[in-house]
């Protein structure tokens, strides 16, 4: 019998996120830009409703994760993947499902197109340790 133990895996449907180059507005402070604001309102109200699975409330990540991200752009423009994973790690941070996006909690980062069935952003998130 084995006694490895299984990662805690947490998966979200989140709404496209917005990229980093449009994340914020003004140029001696940064403000939210509206798009930004937009899109954390919509993302919060997809984890509100994905919190309970089988009636069971999931837990937050405490230390480190990996993060894994499935885009699938509402359109056919041409898009760098990488500038779309800073929303939703600060998304992530601000519900307290992981406890920071810094180098001692996301060990690692892995975003890539896909093509899912609707826009939108499938994240995986999985405790590791290392």
């Amino acid at each position: 019998m084995s006694t490895e133990k299984t990662p805690h895996t947490t998966k979200i449907f989140l709404p496209f996120p917005p990229s980093t180059n449009t994340l914020f507005s003004g140029k001696a402070r940064r403000f939210k830009s509206d798009a930004y604001k937009k899109w954390i309102i919509e993302a919060q109200a997809d984890i509100d409703a994905q919190k309970y699975v089988d009636g069971f409330k999931w837990k937050n990540h405490k230390g480190k994760v990996e993060l894994s991200l499935a885009l699938k752009a509402p359109d056919e423009r041409r898009r760098d993947c990488s500038n779309y994973v800073k929303a939703v790690e600060d998304l992530l941070v601000t519900n307290g499902i992981i406890q920071g996006d810094d180098y001692r909690y996301v060990r690692s980062v892995h975003v890539f197109w896909h093509d899912m069935v609707n826009s939108g952003c499938f994240l995986i998130i999985k405790d590791v340790d290392m």
